[in-house]
């Protein structure tokens, strides 16, 4: 069995570390990622938990909407996660999607279309019609998993084609680690050299968080002066500009500390440091019958 999972997380190139983050992460935290000692490759990627509503079925469905790179065969070290094609094709056109179902839901003919409500946010398109049919091998051996909108249980991934997703940042970015790929997947040899860059990238968790939450904090402000050129203000009032802080000018300071958790893990999560925005946060995971440990929030 470990002979047979292992081949598996080779073929399809499953990922060593993954970084999170709920404010998402910029072009820049990828680049910050990409040049830490020890980080083989890099794969940003954006997902969105959604509800739809399947072909003739009034029953709410909760899916993720998973965005595929522009090659999603391509044989290179940054192509990882790749789904296995179980029938039918990859989606090739705006529109399309390959669909894995989560153990608990049933099968989803080819030629089925998922309908969004007309105001869901971040999506190019309403309607997805299933072209394929594939085996997640992120969930390989653990079918399940919670989500943030619907029911709080993920029923189906939709594999959709690159440009769908419309945010301007990324949800995750999966890493490969230089020369783990040399050892055995359960190996403690191949642990310590995917905790060595966990610990490197521990270095820039401080400065990317910051440089983070500034970017976010400039965005808002640009929104808020822009808004404040076209409304007037009333007499004796002025706009409060956002503090980098995490509050408004002479108001109280967020401070909340950034979270780790500990889902599937084999340690206790740490905070990172004071004034990182709450929700940046790393997490312990296993993934494919495997343990791996996530990288460090940003």
């Amino acid at each position: 069995m470990r002979t047979a999972g292992q081949k598996y997380y080779v073929q399809q190139n499953v990922f060593d570390l993954r970084v999170l983050s709920t404010l998402g992460l910029s072009q820049g935290d990828i680049s910050a990622i990409a040049a830490v000692d020890g980080v083989d490759a890099v794969q940003a990627v954006k997902y969105q938990d959604v509800e739809g509503h399947w072909t003739e079925n009034e029953q709410t469905t909760v899916a993720r909407l998973y965005q595929l790179p522009a090659d999603p065969q391509a044989d290179t070290p940054e192509n990882m996660n790749r789904p296995v094609l179980l029938s039918g094709r990859m989606p090739e056109a705006a529109g399309e999607c390959v669909v894995h179902v989560m153990g608990h839901g049933s099968p989803v003919e080819l030629g089925t279309q998922l309908t969004l409500p007309e105001e869901t946010e971040g999506v190019s398109g309403q309607v997805f019609t299933v072209v394929g049919t594939v085996q997640d091998p992120l969930h390989f051996s653990s079918d399940s998993e919670s989500s943030t909108v619907g029911d709080g249980q993920l029923d189906c991934i939709l594999f959709v084609p690159e440009g769908t997703l419309t945010a301007d940042y990324y949800t995750v970015c999966y890493i490969k680690v230089e020369n783990a790929g040399l050892y055995d997947n359960y190996s403690d040899e191949y642990q310590a050299a995917v905790d060595a860059v966990a610990e490197n990238l521990k270095a820039i968790q401080s400065v990317q968080c910051t440089a983070r939450r500034e970017e976010l904090m400039d965005t808002a402000n640009d929104k808020l002066d822009r808004s404040a050129r076209g409304v007037r203000q009333p007499e004796g009032r002025s706009r409060a500009p956002v503090r980098r802080g995490g509050g408004k000018a002479g108001g109280r300071t967020a401070a909340a500390g950034c979270r780790q958790g500990a889902a599937g893990g084999r340690g206790k999560g740490t905070c990172c440091p004071e004034g990182c925005p709450a929700g940046h946060h790393a997490e312990w995971c296993r993934q494919a019958g495997e343990q791996r440990r996530a990288g460090i929030g940003i």
